[in-house]
């Protein structure tokens, strides 16, 4: 189908995008595609999406290996998603607690068809009915976010309704709001996040790409960057620019303190964007941005980590890699670059993805987004 192969293109480079400002840190990818069927692209090690060959066989595996077919098999593949992120958490993380775990599952309906596709693969002996199922789904989702502490580990249902879910709406007389509710209580087994119960991501569904795509890039993607601050700017403002590839700007500044055995940036100010940190806006009237926590006191530098930088309309404000220095105001109204910087600064945290799909994806229209995407990461 056109349409659902045109949301998943817009969510990739929606997530290539939001991880673009990558310095050496990991970005990776492995990926569940489902139809009747299920089939999966697990190596060892995942897919190093900074690496355009092996973006190039990601690419690959999407346009040969998705199952097609007309009935899907959401539950079972997500299973299987759920224990891969598990593998990965164990074997493959290099213990940074900040890294990112995302599980997406990217479908236009509901499950029909788990139990027969886990009964082929020979994945369980009693699949006795759709509930117990989802519940065996929901415990694996269970163990894979009890494997994680400080990192973020949040599963996103995306849901385009079709024309499927749409009669099914209007037979039974339901309101779009009642609609989306229906779909959370029944999609409840699916939504995970390491923040609570209550955290957990809603399903976002719409019947058209544009709120999709609104939706994900307002709600889901976001950026981390790390800087490091050299402790002899103690009692100096220091400030930090960022530019993305559009020449849009915005700059963040504090003035260096120790505080309590570690360091803050006091006296925090914004120029011309809106800026949030550990889901705590950053305004005008904010007072300090702490150091990363476990440092140590007697560095020659101090890390700090800004999460979730965004425009004046509240859209993620992707810097570009190369377009990011710091200052420091020695005396006067003087401005001195760090000459440094460059060499020791860490945009973005590491970050994996699961992504769960439906079949019936348009590899052509696929060939030319990954090409594209390539090109950008070189």
């Amino acid at each position: 189908m056109r349409i659902r192969t045109n949301l998943f293109l817009l969510f990739v480079a929606l997530l290539f995008a939001s991880c673009g400002a990558v310095h050496n840190r990991f970005l990776r990818a492995d990926v569940v595609g489902f139809g009747s069927t299920v089939n999966t692209n697990f190596e060892s090690v995942p897919y190093d999406l900074t690496q355009p060959a092996e973006a190039s066989l990601m690419h690959e595996f999407i346009t040969d290996s998705i199952p097609q077919g007309g009935h899907s098999a959401v539950f079972y593949a997500m299973e299987q998603a759920a224990e891969r992120i598990q593998y990965v958490r164990k074997n493959l993380s290099d213990g940074d607690p900040a890294t990112r775990y995302y599980i997406f599952l990217l479908t236009d309906g509901f499950d029909n068809a788990s139990a027969q596709a886990a009964k082929n693969d020979g994945r369980t002996r009693r699949l006795l009915t759709y509930d117990k199922y989802s519940n065996r789904v929901h415990q694996a989702l269970s163990k894979a976010m009890g494997a994680f502490d400080r990192n973020t580990f949040e599963v996103y249902p995306l849901i385009l309704k079709g024309d499927e879910l749409s009669e099914m709406q209007r037979r039974n007389n339901m309101s779009d709001d009642e609609f989306l509710a229906y779909l959370n209580t029944q999609l409840a087994c699916l939504r995970f996040s390491s923040k609570g119960k209550e955290k957990a991501p809603s399903v976002i569904c719409y019947d058209n790409l544009t709120d999709i795509y609104e939706s994900v890039f307002r709600k889901v993607i976001h950026s981390s960057y790390r800087f490091r601050v050299p402790t002899a700017y103690i009692k100096k403002r220091v400030k930090m620019n960022f530019q993305n590839r559009r020449g849009q700007q915005v700059s963040v500044s504090g003035v260096l303190k120790k505080r309590s055995g570690g360091y803050v940036l006091d006296k925090v100010q914004l120029d011309s964007m809106t800026v949030s940190t550990k889901s705590r806006y950053i305004n005008r009237r904010a007072t300090c941005l702490k150091a990363m926590p476990n440092e140590d006191p007697n560095e020659l530098s101090v890390g700090f980590l800004l999460e979730d930088i965004r425009d004046v309309e509240g859209l993620p404000f992707i810097p570009d890699p190369n377009r990011v220095d710091q200052e420091v105001l020695m005396s006067g109204n003087m401005w001195y670059m760090n000459p440094d910087f460059a060499d020791n600064n860490e945009l973005d945290v590491n970050t994996y993805f699961v992504f769960v799909l439906d079949g019936d994806l348009d590899p052509t229209l696929l060939h030319h987004l990954l090409d594209d995407l390539i090109l950008h990461r070189r």
